[in-house]
């Protein structure tokens, strides 16, 4: 890592408001409304309790004068936080919002004792959740100023003493990014010297709150660990040269939820925001220090930033501070295990929670020489990764704001927490300078929990059950992950290569129905088969037997991917194959996908097939713990933009629309069979009767968007024979706004149907129909094709949902002598 002295000079700063602004002491109470109560969400709520009959506030008021109610969230412009709500939804369909604007906080008089009100407040049955807001202090930690404290940083070292940065830092040409540029970074807690000698250079500026001077010595060590600048003097940070450094300081009237989505204004997707803060619970009768998160409000708030893409991480607590420590895996918030992944009560925030070890190398005599945990550090499945808990080498300052204070016995996991948050920072920072992307927040955690990557942990010397967490190892990451993660693909098309397109979306060679089980499916449909551009490999679906599906996958990513799922739905045949059309069939299991995109076939998958008559309409989706996609059934209020982006920006998933209809086989001719006529057809021409006998009818669904009317256009794409013909039966309000006068176009006013004559040899296309909002139109293909033509030749029929003239999707059907 460079260490050329770079000259700063830096008046120091002081903020007029921290210097003028006089401390607040009320007691903040924050509750949660029921979710059948209404109120407007602005300053003056308290004239709507009483009206609304939410609650008896006038009483409130009189009986402790000067009590106030506001929103929790009052520093956030509604608007703003319904826009965030809105791009959430669309960035992750998983996500399921919180009732934000239920949220309020009490102010207490000074005079009144804040436990009166709360019990009070606790009568309304209006009131979900209540809690005293607890007053944000940083957390106590021993100092011993050490100016000279850089080489003692031992944390910097390579694995599996440290986290790899000073190993990738000297490498002859050290990895673009490994100094953290390019990401922005924020740190939540009471305080901090931003003008310390150390991170003057970065311009750091408190972009909310008020500076707590208590807090300075906690808020400075964590960002010296974080980023301290790469100037010679001190120390150096793990990402020293951040895109931008900003602080949030917790206001003890507004609570750290209100300072969670203020964050929200300065953050993108893979840019890292660390909560210093925890919350204090009863944990078998000890009171023990546990993630921030276990409060609904943050917990929502939490959520929200991580669905934005946002890399959130959060210190695990640290017990009771001394030899308890908190298993997440019995721990219990009124009776729920919030933090038990297998438990029905779990509630998943997205963040990374960190928990700390020993400095020290243990020489277990079963194990390589690794860290053992905190007697007081938190452990169960829910923790994600550790990093050191003590004798971290870090900046200090004091009340008074010291510029030039060092020290060497920082600890807890604060400073495990600031630890990872500068490992993820240069991990962000190296891939997007490698490749040009950043992870989402599960791709990071998952990264934080795979063993590949990390130096694991063990419980205590000579433990035959190690805990499965791990220390992220800097020097691993750059070797193996930027050779790009596992990027799975099922073709939509002969020709895609997995990357976006706008072509065909339901015409994908890889999904495969056969009637018998093939004995050996790579040799039949792998790599060397021959049959890898061939789309036509499926035949006829079998009503009522075993029928046997194959899948064919590739990887572009850099490393192979291990016990790779697919998963099959099917649906009646529509132009837009929609999430609540859909019935799941079954998944199976490939051991291994390769790297080098390497057509890999998975194990049959067997459908006993219901039926209707040869009309399926197969979804794949393909996923791996580090290329997950979302699945279908969690698009329950799904709106139209996410599940385009869904469809035409994940290259997990696929379909197949092609659904063979078998007809039945010609009557003997005396006639010999003619060559198929290639002139083209004239115009059609005006039908002498709807049709009766001797037509073959094919039903399928045109959706309308589930969130909007839209008009969209209908393409038919036919080559039959010239005497051949095609009618579409639509709603009738296809006619009347489309086709009024038409002599070419029947009406049965009866059944409210019209008859729209369709060119059987070519192209028909059908403009600006307005499809009502999520309106399902049931359409049907009429087509006469004399017999003459079935006994050597198939022919193909396509019709296409366009809007604003791209696919969105389309249903095929083969019509010829069965197979």
């Amino acid at each position: 890592m460079a260490t050329k002295k770079r000259a700063v000079s830096v008046k120091k700063k002081i903020d007029p408001v921290s210097r003028l602004k006089k401390p607040d002491f009320r007691t903040s109470i924050v509750l949660q409304f029921n979710e059948n109560v209404r109120l407007p969400y602005h300053e003056k709520v308290s004239n709507y309790i009483q009206e609304y009959k939410v609650g008896p506030w006038k009483l409130m008021e009189k009986k402790y004068p000067g009590i106030e109610i506001k929103p929790l969230f009052s520093n956030i412009d509604p608007k703003l936080l319904v826009s965030w709500i809105k791009k959430a939804k669309k960035m992750d369909p998983t996500y399921v919002e919180g009732n934000f604007f239920s949220y309020y906080k009490v102010l207490c008089p000074v005079e009144s004792r804040s436990t009166d009100i709360f019990e009070d407040l606790s009568d309304w049955d209006n009131i979900l959740e209540i809690q005293v807001e607890e007053r944000r202090i940083a957390p106590t930690v021993s100092y011993n100023n050490n100016p000279e404290a850089g080489p003692n940083q031992n944390y910097l070292n390579e694995a599996p003493e440290g986290i790899g940065a000073k190993t990738i830092w000297d490498y002859t040409t050290p990895p673009a990014g490994s100094d953290g540029s390019g990401i922005k970074f924020i740190d939540i807690e009471t305080g901090w010297t931003l003008d310390h000698e150390d991170l003057a250079g970065h311009l750091a500026t408190c972009v909310y709150g008020t500076t707590d001077d208590a807090g300075r010595e906690h808020g400075t060590a964590v960002l010296g660990v974080v980023c301290a600048e790469d100037n010679t003097t001190g120390c150096v940070g793990i990402a020293p040269k951040p895109d931008s450094v900003k602080t949030i300081a917790y206001d003890p009237l507004v609570g750290p939820a209100a300072e969670i989505l203020e964050s929200l204004k300065h953050l993108n997707f893979g840019d890292v925001l660390l909560i210093q803060a925890t919350n204090e619970e009863d944990y078998q009768g000890i009171p023990c220090k546990v993630p921030i998160e276990t409060t609904q409000a943050e917990f929502d708030a939490i959520r929200l930033a991580t669905a934005l893409g946002i890399v959130v991480i959060e210190p695990g607590g640290n017990g009771d501070d001394t030899t308890t420590s908190v298993n997440f895996d019995d721990f219990t918030v009124m009776f729920q295990e919030i933090l038990n992944p297998a438990s029905s009560s779990f509630k998943d925030s997205g963040a990374i929670i960190v928990s700390a070890s020993q400095s020290a190398l243990s020489v277990a005599p079963t194990y390589e020489d690794t860290h053992e945990i905190m007697p007081w550090a938190p452990r169960g499945e829910r923790v994600d990764c550790y990093a050191w808990g003590e004798n971290i080498t870090t900046l200090s300052s004091d009340t008074l704001g010291a510029t030039d204070a060092y020290t060497n016995t920082f600890g807890g996991t604060s400073g495990a927490a600031a630890i990872i948050a500068g490992a993820v920072m240069n991990m962000q920072a190296m891939v997007f300078a490698e490749h040009g992307y950043k992870f989402s927040p599960l791709q990071i955690r998952e990264i934080l929990r795979d063993s590949s990557y990390g130096t694991q942990l063990i419980q205590n010397v000579g433990s035959v059950n190690p805990l499965s967490i791990y220390m992220p190892d800097l020097e691993k990451f750059i070797t193996k992950k930027m050779e790009f993660p596992p990027d799975l693909y099922l073709r939509d098309f002969v020709g895609d290569t997995g990357e976006p397109h706008a072509g065909s979306i339901s015409a994908s060679p890889d999904v495969i129905l056969k009637n018998d089980s093939v004995p050996d499916p790579t040799a039949s449909f792998g790599p060397a088969s021959g049959t890898d551009s061939n789309h036509s490999l499926s035949d006829t679906a079998k009503i009522g037997e075993d029928n046997y599906i194959y899948f064919r996958v590739l990887n572009q990513g850099g490393i192979e991917a291990t016990n790779v799922r697919v998963d099959l739905y099917y649906g009646l045949p529509a132009t837009l194959l929609t999430p609540n059309a859909l019935t799941h069939i079954g998944f199976v299991t490939i051991p291994t996908v390769p790297a080098g995109e390497i057509l890999t076939v998975s194990p049959e998958l067997i459908w006993n097939v219901p039926g209707p008559e040869g009309h399926y309409c197969f979804v794949a989706l393909v996923s791996h713990e580090m290329d997950p996609v979302v699945d279908l059934t969690e698009f329950t209020n799904w709106d139209w933009d996410t599940y385009r982006r869904y469809i035409r920006e994940n290259n997990n998933i696929t379909w197949r629309n092609f659904n063979i209809v078998e007809v039945p086989p010609p009557q003997p001719a005396p006639a010999p069979d003619p060559e198929p006529d290639e002139d083209p057809l004239p115009e059609p021409e005006p039908l002498p009767e709807i049709p009766k006998k001797g037509w073959k009818a094919i039903d399928f669904i045109s959706p309308g968007l589930p969130d909007q009317d839209q008009k969209m256009d209908i393409e038919i794409k036919s080559q039959l024979p010239k005497d051949a013909m095609m009618l579409l039966r639509t709603p009738g309000n296809w006619k009347k706004e489309f086709y009024k006068g038409n002599p070419f176009v029947r009406f049965n006013r009866k059944q409210r149907e019209s008859y729209i004559p369709v060119n059987s040899r070519g192209r028909t296309l059908i403009r600006d129909i307005l499809f009502k909002k999520s309106s399902r139109s049931k359409l049907k293909l009429y087509i006469h094709l004399p017999d003459k033509y079935f006994k050597k030749y198939s022919y193909e029929i396509s019709i296409r949902q366009l809007l604003h003239g791209e696919e969105i999707g389309r249903v095929t059907w083969k019509l010829g002598k069965a197979r």
